[in-house]
């Protein structure tokens, strides 16, 4: 028996991942998801398959009665009946609302919500205001240049930096702990992948068929977001693996050492090590490169060029610290929302004895401030973040 856990994950048929899954032998399948359907009918086709379900395992025969209709609107109504008919078989749904025998399937405590406003220092109001005043002015010089949408993602950038302003001024500071030589280092690097992709522009065109098509369909959609599923960061910087098409920022592939495949997929990319030393990008291009082949509608207007053209995340962060004269409030121990939070363990300590508490964060600087904070004060504890999958 073979049971895939967010079995969603293999939506793609054609990754590895999925592939590997439809291979394994079992007399019995089971897929557990709250999400079968992510982006369209055709994400029922992997678990279909991957279950054995006939006739529609077969991709060709699932595209044609299913897929392709829905998508054209030609005999859609009659392919999603298709789609009922199917799940009505296979699927069994379950919620916090089922019942057997009258009693429900789970009997969960009230959740009870309750918002918590943590009050700023005169510093932390001076840092986020400077912040915010310089996100306006780059949003300002956009929407003149009528520019916003091609830049929508660096409009996401300035957002998330004042989010972060408001959890830990430490969060966007690292720019501030690059020295002259670092940031040199940097402006190299710029320099020489900027040379690389105008060598890469054969390797883009080169990009099998059904890889391009998967990047415009799905990658592209993270990436627009913003987000590397690495890091779970902006992707200021995103690069595409062009074996697979999966799409990373530039510092978690150059943080990948030693690593011969794509972090996600494992698809080789024989001619590429992942090193956070010298730059070798053989087989890693730009996202814009990518676009200026395949998509040049949508391609972004280059950057300037210049040594102060860095691309990493330190860059995105400095254009907005640049100037602040706020330094010492980057790198303060703590904050107004870490004190909130010391100031609710301690009551929890005090009014319930032995009940765990769990933080939850979308970033893990944030989780390993609070600790440096905490100490061994509030006892043990740990961290759980995405790099344990």
């Amino acid at each position: 028996r073979v049971i895939l856990d967010e079995a969603h994950v293999i939506k793609n048929s054609s990754t590895g991942l999925a592939q590997g899954c439809f291979n394994l032998d079992a007399e019995y399948r089971w897929c557990l998801t709250a999400t079968p359907i992510l982006n369209g009918v055709e994400d029922l086709f992997s678990l279909i398959n991957f279950l054995r379900i006939e006739p529609y395992s077969d991709q060709g025969r699932f595209h044609c009665d299913i897929a392709r209709p829905v998508k054209s609107g030609y005999d859609a109504d009659v392919a999603l009946g298709r789609v009922r008919d199917i799940l009505k078989g296979i699927l069994l749904r379950r919620s916090k609302t089922s019942t057997i025998d009258g009693m429900p399937i789970v009997t969960l405590p009230t959740r009870n919500v309750h918002v918590t406003r943590a009050q700023f220092s005169d510093d932390e109001v001076a840092f986020y205001e400077r912040l915010e005043a310089k996100a306006v002015v780059a949003f300002k010089r956009y929407r003149d240049a009528g520019a916003v949408m091609r830049n929508y993602s660096h409009v996401l950038v300035l957002l998330l930096r004042l989010r972060q302003a408001c959890l830990h001024p430490s969060l966007i500071q690292d720019v501030e702990a690059v020295g002259a030589h670092a940031g040199q280092i940097i402006a190299q690097a710029a320099q020489v992948v900027g040379k690389r992709d105008a060598v890469n522009l054969g390797l883009v065109r080169t990009m099998r068929e059904n890889v391009v098509k998967r990047v415009l369909q799905e990658e592209l959609e993270s990436y627009e977001v913003g987000w590397c599923p690495i890091c779970m960061d902006m992707a200021v910087d995103a690069r595409i693996i062009v074996t697979c098409g999966h799409i990373y920022c530039n510092e978690c592939l150059m943080g990948a050492d030693g690593e011969k495949s794509c972090p996600g997929c494992r698809s080789p990319s024989p001619s590429v090590t992942f090193r956070s030393g010298p730059m070798n990008i053989a087989h890693i291009v730009s996202v814009a490169l990518f676009l200026q082949v395949h998509k040049p509608v949508e391609l972004p207007p280059p950057p300037p060029a210049g040594p102060d053209n860095g691309k990493g995340k330190a860059k995105a962060n400095g254009d907005l610290l640049d100037d602040t004269g706020l330094g010492s409030v980057a790198q303060a121990v703590t904050s107004a929302k870490i004190e909130k939070m010391l100031e609710i363990l301690e009551e929890t300590k005090k009014t319930r004895p032995g009940e765990k508490t769990i933080v939850f964060s979308s970033f893990t600087q944030l989780v390993g401030a609070g600790r440096a904070v905490v100490g061994d004060a509030e006892g043990r504890g740990g961290k759980v973040e995405g790099g344990l999958c």
